[in-house]
């Protein structure tokens, strides 16, 4: 297996993009999701 140096930098980044992105995905779902839950009790 000859990897190049940026094949090895790319399978050692990618992972951790991909969690961030997930990560960030995930944020502005709960933020969006607080903010309902928030106009909902006001209701009340």
């Amino acid at each position: 297996m000859n990897y190049t140096i940026v094949e090895l930098i790319q399978s050692m980044l990618a992972p951790g993009i991909m969690i961030s992105a997930c990560s960030l995905l995930l944020l502005g779902t709960n933020n969006k999701y607080s903010l309902v839950v928030s106009r909902i009790r006001m209701l009340d």
